[in-house]
């Protein structure tokens, strides 16, 4: 288990193996904030994923232990690179407080995985949160909806 500590938080890459344990808070969280991730996934791919350690779940808690921080990472391997990905992040109320601390322990994750870039795909307000972390603009992605309904 991966952790960082500020002595308010503690941000935890939580084990595949207890990843079940924080389905339900973690999925509230995501319950608010489904334009980050249902036009990609489904709530039961997205837990897939992570009991396969196909993707690594991230929590913060504060010392009352209520969820302050999830986040959601993964590795992908491209033919000259290697890309850990934040494919989800979101928070509750002090998100900005704690947000560069969750920022900082994926990157030491990533750093250890050898990855070459860190990436978050997001709305185009990261841009500007993460210029001060040494992130740069990298592309824009576009999207058109062609189908009316999808089956989960």
């Amino acid at each position: 288990m991966q952790l960082v500590d500020d002595r308010e938080h503690q941000i935890v890459r939580v084990p595949r193996e207890a990843v079940g344990v924080y389905r339900q808070e973690v999925g509230e969280l995501m319950e608010k904030y489904p334009e980050l991730w249902e036009h990609l996934q489904s709530i039961d791919s997205v837990w897939a994923s992570l009991e396969a350690d196909r993707m690594q779940l991230w929590t913060a808690f504060d010392k009352s232990n209520k969820l302050v921080l999830a986040a959601m990472t993964e590795v992908r391997q491209f033919p000259v690179s290697t890309v850990c990905l934040i494919t989800w992040i979101a928070g509750s109320e002090f998100f900005t407080d704690i947000m560069s601390l969750g920022i900082s322990a994926i990157e030491e994750f990533a750093a250890r995985a050898d990855c070459d870039y860190v990436y978050i795909e997001g709305r185009r307000a990261w841009e500007r949160v993460m210029q001060s972390r040494g992130y740069e603009f990298s592309h824009v992605t576009v999207r058109k909806s062609i189908r009316k309904e999808r089956a989960n």
